[in-house]
């Protein structure tokens, strides 16, 4: 059996949704169960992120990582000293940052921490209006170029660690997706991780969505069960009489969800699990 929990960002040190996460995959694994997170967000650090929850390599799929065809690497800022900038553009060191300015404009914006790591380059035209920023990922290489026009956001370029282009999302188009690897596009980025997910689904015995955003994704799979993990708000759809929801509270629109604090890691986390994943035939029961 497999399960696979749908995410975002995972970040350092994680809210309280990924550290019932995280502990949800050891219990899986408890009970037999094959745990992969997928997380959609931009999640540079998340090796080392998960690895001090307990949770393996290769127990993640990272997308962005897929996208840009990222190895195993290790976390290793790019340095402020590496950048290079036209030999006219002054600099004036900040508190946050070092700007560049050309007679007397604001040409850069270099966006740093004290030991000089790299996180973001802001360019601005003659007019002082942003029209580029460049994202730096922690393990040492550009990741991203934004485009910009009339502080609108254009395009997006996703790069390889070896600067080559991976992807590009043009927001002229609606968000069209293209991967340089295949040439296949998406006409958005949510287009592109609901391709992404269904051959997951196809492997699986169920399929969460832990965030709101990624609701309508997950319902959209076909031949997998599908789980909701309900924190606030509603659901973005119209759930099936067999889909598992997961809430710490009760819903009268959602009668069928399952009540069951999972925030609380302890040894009341696996049974609770264990009861759910054999009422809903995951697992047989013991």
């Amino acid at each position: 059996m497999q399960a696979f929990f749908v995410t975002g960002t995972l970040a350092a040190p994680p809210a309280a949704v990924e550290a019932a996460l995280y502990e949800r995959v050891k219990v899986f694994a408890t009970l037999g169960v094959r745990a992969t997170i997928v997380t959609l967000g931009d999640s540079p650090t998340w090796p080392q992120v998960v690895g001090e929850y307990g949770v393996q390599p290769e127990q993640v799929v990272s997308v962005f990582d897929q996208i840009q065809q990222v190895p195993a690497l290790a976390v290793a800022p790019f340095m402020a000293a590496k950048l290079a900038f036209p030999s006219d553009w002054a600099k004036l060191g900040q508190a946050e940052g070092d700007e560049y300015h050309r007679q007397d404009q604001l040409r850069a914006k270099v966006w740093r921490d004290e030991a000089g790591h790299v996180d973001a380059v802001d360019y601005f035209d003659e007019s002082g209006t942003r029209s580029r920023r460049d994202l730096y990922d922690c393990r040492g290489f550009l990741s991203q170029v934004r485009h910009y026009a009339e502080s609108h956001l254009r395009q997006v370029t996703y790069l390889t660690p070896q600067g080559q282009t991976a992807a590009t999302q043009d927001f002229n188009q609606g968000g069209l997706l293209t991967l340089n690897a295949t040439g296949a596009q998406y006409a958005s980025f949510a287009g592109f991780v609901q391709a992404m997910l269904q051959p997951l689904a196809n492997t699986g015995a169920l399929i969460m969505a832990e965030r709101r955003e990624y609701d309508a994704a997950v319902a959209q799979l076909q031949g997998v069960k599908h789980g909701y993990r309900l924190r606030e708000g509603n659901l973005r759809i119209t759930p099936q009489a067999d889909d598992v929801i997961i809430t710490s509270q009760f819903h009268a629109e959602l009668p069928q969800a399952k009540v069951f604090d999972e925030d609380r890691a302890d040894v009341q986390l696996q049974r609770g699990w264990q009861r759910i994943l054999e009422a809903e035939g995951v697992i047989e029961q013991q």
